[in-house]
């Protein structure tokens, strides 16, 4: 009997280490089903930036393009400014000074010279 109670031990222990072989196993595999999808939400995650940086991109493109035109319409709007303010002092200037009022040698002839023979 002391054979059959040995070979019975040996079994126990035996399946002992079969379940303790299983346990691991189904442990592994719960690790590994778990990190797939943490790199399945990894995956997402990085699908989602990508998508998020091509918007960020061409909402970058159009604002860019919009301030580059309102920059050119103020640039044209001072420009415009100066001119009319240029103009209203050449205007002023005009009217005080008058110049189509003044001659310089009497009689018209606005500084030409006539010569005469005789």
């Amino acid at each position: 009997m002391s054979r059959g109670a040995s070979s019975r031990d040996r079994l126990d222990d035996l399946d002992g280490e079969v379940s303790e072989v299983t346990s691991l196993l189904k442990d592994n595999v719960d690790k590994v089903l778990r990190r797939g999808d943490k790199l399945d939400d990894i995956q997402q995650k990085a699908d989602d930036l990508e998508s998020s940086s091509i918007q960020f991109k061409k909402r970058s493109t159009d604002l860019r393009r919009k301030m580059c035109c309102s920059n050119i319409r103020m640039t044209l709007i001072l420009i415009l400014v100066v001119v009319v303010i240029i103009a209203v002092i050449v205007v002023i200037v005009l009217m005080t000074v008058k110049p189509w009022e003044h001659s310089d040698s009497g009689g018209g002839n606005h500084g030409n010279k006539t010569i005469t023979h005789g």
